[in-house]
């Protein structure tokens, strides 16, 4: 146990961008009880199960006894940060903690002083009216009997807490996400050095301007498939599926083949220093080598998205967020690959969130799934696809080159200040560079006390 809390020390002083994820066994030091142990939540005897009582469906259908057990068991008051959550508090006031993601509903993060908090399941702390939208405090639960109503409207006050079958907030799973990405960019600054880290920077922008396409199209083609799930035609669903599948497979290899090829003079136009060019035109052709996974996990999402759910593909990309982290410590700081090893990782976790998405979406949606009659396309599927994508690709790409020329103008003017630009925006693009058309959920307004 020492020698592990000593690694844990010695980790916390080497690094200065540290992002904590933690659950219930921060708290219990608090006397919070978790969920799972021996004497958890969730091995306690009640007349319904824990894990029953809090869903969706059983907050709609026995909403008097949910709100008996919520206030018995998940208001806990008098609870004070432990030593944990102060010591995190101090980590991100002295600017080494740059977020915590928890899965806690107390908010004693907050109450510890921490500012950048992703609570994934929410808060006790925030409850709202399901008609007028008003928000309460948790004593507003705590002081009320039955089932709490507004005082406004007569709607129903619910805590803002996530229920099994409700789906994660968006904006929360989000900024969870980019904050762990930031981890990519520092294993690359840290194990390999500034001039790699400049060199994944340098290849942002152009490889967004060749993926911002397929990701219009992508859009494009969501656009068609919901217009005949909405129109209830199963057969022309299945038929704008195959379309979506055959054109990502085109476009992949087209992708493919053209990133490889262009990547040196691309980046040598856009005056890439020579110290970084090499690194960058590697870097840039193992990407393009597994761009099919991105352009099909891009159609994977739009497809989701056309089905009602665009939660499980965002889901599957944090996951793959997380799993790009892993790999990267794997090949970088153990294999030593360098530059080659984070770009090798970023295809790998692409793989897998494109799996997860065909996989859910294929088995959660029969009208999505594919026969062999559906294989026959036409020019009119083509068409149609085609007239819906081209022009928001277009649009996404359009981003890129304005991008490509302030970075390439930049770095004209001053080498030195320009490497620095590069290195900077390596950052900034890894952080916040994947959260386009990210969907929010509406109706809750962050901003209340307790909120991220």
């Amino acid at each position: 146990m020492e020698q592990d809390v000593e690694k844990l020390q010695e980790l916390v002083d080497q690094y200065d961008r540290i992002v904590f994820f933690g659950g219930a066994g921060v708290s219990t030091e608090s006397g919070i009880p978790d969920f799972r142990s021996v004497d958890g939540l969730y091995n306690q005897k009640y007349d319904y199960p824990p894990e029953t009582i809090l869903s969706h469906t059983f907050f709609m259908r026995h909403t008097d006894e949910f709100y008996r057990f919520y206030r018995d068991k998940l208001i806990v008051k008098g609870a004070k940060p432990n030593a944990a959550h102060l010591r995190l508090a101090k980590l991100e006031r002295e600017g080494r903690l740059k977020a915590i993601v928890t899965q806690n509903i107390d908010g004693l993060h907050q109450a510890a002083g921490s500012k950048t908090v992703y609570e994934l399941h929410g808060s006790t702390l925030r409850n709202y009216c399901t008609g007028c939208g008003k928000f309460f405090d948790a004593d507003f639960i705590a002081n009320s009997t039955g089932v709490p109503r507004c005082p406004d409207c007569g709607g129903i006050v619910k805590p803002d807490v996530v229920l099994y079958e409700e789906g994660l907030d968006e904006q929360v799973v989000s900024g969870a996400v980019q904050a762990i990405r930031k981890a990519d960019t520092l294993i690359v600054g840290n194990f390999v050095g500034s001039n790699a880290l400049a060199a994944v920077g340098s290849s942002g922008s152009p490889i967004f301007l060749l993926i911002g396409f397929s990701q219009g199209i992508a859009v494009g083609a969501g656009v068609v498939v919901s217009q005949f799930l909405g129109a209830k035609d199963r057969e022309g669903a299945h038929t704008a599926v195959h379309t979506s599948l055959a054109l990502s497979a085109i476009l992949g290899a087209i992708l493919t083949v053209c990133g490889i090829a262009v990547s040196r003079a691309l980046l040598t136009a856009m005056n890439t220093p020579a110290e970084v060019l090499e690194d960058a035109v590697l870097y840039m052709r193992l990407y393009f080598g597994g761009v099919l996974f991105s352009v099909v996990y891009n159609m994977a999402a739009g497809i989701l998205n056309a089905a009602g759910n665009s939660k499980r593909s965002l889901l599957y990309l944090g996951a793959a967020s997380i799993t790009n982290i892993v790999l990267d410590l794997v090949l970088i700081a153990g294999c030593k690959m360098g530059v080659a090893g984070a770009a090798i990782a970023t295809v790998l976790a692409q793989l897998i969130s494109t799996v997860g998405c065909f996989l859910y979406a294929f088995s959660k949606y029969p009208e999505l799934q594919l026969h062999r009659p559906d294989f026959a396309i036409t020019k009119n599927d083509v068409t149609q696809h085609i007239v819906q994508g081209v022009p928001l690709g277009l649009q996404f790409s359009v981003l890129s080159i304005g991008i490509i020329t302030m970075q390439s103008v930049i770095v004209q003017f001053d080498m030195e200040a320009g490497r620095k630009a590069l290195r900077l925006y390596g950052a900034g693009e890894h952080s916040g560079g994947h959260g386009y058309g990210l969907p929010r959920r509406g109706g809750i307004d962050r901003s209340q006390p307790g909120a991220v």
